[in-house]
């Protein structure tokens, strides 16, 4: 397993695919900067999934992550192709939507920083909808040939609804953006070219981008429930190594203490053999913090006890022929 300080998870790479061209030491500080900036505090660092960390928690850590990476692109997109190419054509519908989309982003920043990545993603992919659909209703002439292609943008909004939200909302988005499609085609006045393109075959017209809608999300929908399946196996085989490893370790200790245990008894036993030999001045050799340490120091003063009523006993001997003397003398 890799350490949790290690700053190099799946967003983060993402991240550093873009900033392939860059001197390694500087690409390190934008992504740290980045991933300072955006994540909340103290989850910058780490990995998604940690020990100890539930298997909702972790996947709220990544998707915060995830999250992040998200927004990077999506401002780099905003700021470096759609809002220059807006002012450059001084298409002011889209110059204005570019601009709401770039604040709906930092608000999203705000709040995904707050812990809270799945109102982010809402954020994101709401404007963002929102944004091309009046991209689409705003076009000038009505509905052509040409801005059919839009259509196609609106599936954007799914990558980040089955990214940072519950996976089923991307069918419900799916089918928003599908009931756009079709309420566009039907209400919207059309140019002379796909009036005539639509009387030709309407039906495949609206299949197209309908089709890619649930076909994406289809995909979407298997993709994210078999990372979760993928994921919750992997926790779960994570706790399962984790309560062995408890085990062994715990029979480790069980082992080492019996050894212990026995040990001390050994001692024990070797002290009173020799006491029943008549070596009284033999005691228990056990260390302080020893398994059966307050049982020799109970047995070692008992001993103690033993040796000094063994002296005295000695010491009367030895003086009761003086008394004995004594009395015959008087």
């Amino acid at each position: 397993m890799e350490a949790p300080a290690k700053e190099t998870f799946v967003a983060g790479e993402l991240m550093q695919q873009y900033f392939g061209m860059q001197e390694p030491a500087v690409r390190t500080r934008i992504v740290r900067w980045w991933y300072r900036l955006t994540v909340p505090t103290g989850m910058a660092k780490g990995s998604g999934f940690s020990k100890g960390s539930g298997f909702s928690q972790g996947m709220l850590l990544w998707r915060e992550r995830l999250a992040s990476a998200l927004l990077f692109f999506f401002l780099l997109a905003l700021l470096a192709l759609v809002l220059p190419l807006s002012i450059f054509t001084i298409d002011l519908p889209a110059i204005l939507v570019a601009g709401l989309l770039l604040v709906v982003a930092l608000i999203a920043v705000g709040f995904n920083r707050a812990g809270k990545p799945h109102i982010a993603g809402l954020l994101i992919a709401t404007g963002l909808g929102m944004g091309v659909c009046s991209v689409i209703l705003t076009s000038s002439g009505g509905l052509g040939v040409d801005t059919l292609s839009l259509f196609d943008l609106l599936v954007f909004s799914e990558l980040f609804v089955a990214s940072l939200l519950p996976v089923r909302w991307v069918i419900l988005v799916a089918f928003l953006n599908s009931s756009f499609v079709i309420a566009a085609l039907i209400v919207m006045p059309e140019t002379p070219g796909l009036a005539s393109a639509m009387r030709a075959s309407a039906y495949m017209i609206a299949l197209r981008p309908v089709a890619l809608y649930f076909i994406v999300a289809g995909v979407l929908w298997l993709w994210i429930c078999s990372a979760t399946r993928a994921m919750k196996r992997a926790e779960q085989a994570e706790l399962i190594a984790t309560h062995q490893y408890m085990i062994a370790m715990q029979e480790h200790v069980t082992a080492r203490q019996k050894h212990l245990l026995d040990a001390s008894i050994e001692q024990i036993m070797q002290t009173l053999v020799q006491v029943a030999n008549g070596d009284f001045k033999a005691r228990v050799p056990l260390k302080e913090g020893a398994l059966l340490w307050p049982l020799a120091i109970a047995l070692n003063n008992l001993l103690s006890r033993i040796q000094r009523l063994q002296q005295i006993e000695q010491e009367f001997l030895q003086m009761l022929p003086r008394f004995q003397k004594g009395k015959l003398a008087e």
